[in-house]
């Protein structure tokens, strides 16, 4: 493992009102945190959990958002978060709306603000009419709709499918769902952004996972293929390949991404910095 100094950064960002100093960016940095990042692949949402001592009472009052009203809520407030080093500075580890935020004064004067974050939650919860058109249209242009209608971003990777009369009702993000499910779309939500990717060849990244690449013990089967674990790996998503060299037999080669997850911790003892991905072969077992 690399031995540098590391950092988690959590920025709370508010879409409307702003938190003391009429500031709507919330940045803490340099307090002990614990995040676990868990990314299931689409369409099951990634999600986060973090943990921060050290907040004083003024901003625990301002961060305590309740699980009770959920719509008011997640539509206002998003939460990222940026990990890396003093080296190659940060990058974002994971964005999505606010689920719950509340602190937890068990183990006082210890208090820590436990964090829950889901992506696409506010997609998930919010009512709007049913989507319909008559005749062609093209896919891209009906997912561009909805996620306008949810405050999400699209990015179209070359998809020019078309479908006929579509009609598709539920919450924005249950629209996307069914059209994925619909027309077998090959779409990734990562954060506030809903991603087409395009059906017609092979841009996925392959990823090296050796002892010398930052592979940590050895590689385990599962039911589904292969689980690895390294350090943190920022750049993988799911649906791109890893390349595994190990001794472990029939280990060696390359997998699919089908779940990640990120475990990160910062100025705290044994904090964690490592990901852990199961895959399985390309083409199924």
């Amino acid at each position: 493992m690399s031995f540098t100094k590391k950092i988690v950064e959590v920025r709370i960002t508010l879409t409307s009102g702003t938190f003391s100093g009429s500031a709507n960016t919330k940045i803490i940095r340099g307090l002990p945190v614990k995040v676990e990042i868990s990314n299931p692949g689409f369409p099951a949402m990634s999600s986060a959990t973090i943990s921060i001592s050290g907040i004083n009472q003024d901003d625990l009052e301002a961060l305590t958002f309740l699980a009770f009203r959920p719509l008011t809520y997640a539509q206002g407030n998003i939460l990222s978060v940026y990990g890396g080093d003093e080296e190659t500075g940060l990058s974002l580890a994971f964005m999505g709306n606010i689920v719950t935020s509340v602190p937890n004064y068990n183990a006082a004067p210890n208090v820590t603000l436990e964090i829950e974050a889901m992506a696409g939650y506010y997609a998930k919860l919010l009512a709007v009419p049913p989507y319909t058109f008559k005749g062609s249209i093209p896919v891209a242009s009906v997912l561009q709709d909805i996620c306008e209608q949810a405050g999400l971003v699209f990015v179209n990777e070359g998809e020019t499918k078309s479908i006929l009369n579509p009609y598709l009702k539920g919450s924005p993000l249950q629209k996307i769902i069914t059209l994925a499910n619909s027309y077998n779309l090959n779409i990734a939500l990562t954060g506030e952004t809903v991603t087409l990717k395009s059906s017609q060849g092979n841009n996925r990244v392959v990823t090296v996972l050796n002892s010398n690449s930052g592979m940590i013990g050895y590689p385990d089967f599962t039911a589904n293929g292969i689980r690895v674990k390294s350090e943190y790996l920022p750049t993988v998503n799911v649906g791109d390949f890893i390349k595994v060299e190990s001794a472990v037999p029939k280990a060696t080669g390359l997998w699919s991404i089908i779940s990640i997850n990120h475990s990160l911790g910062a100025h705290m003892d044994d904090a964690p910095w490592f990901t852990t991905i199961e895959a399985n072969y390309p083409g199924g077992l």
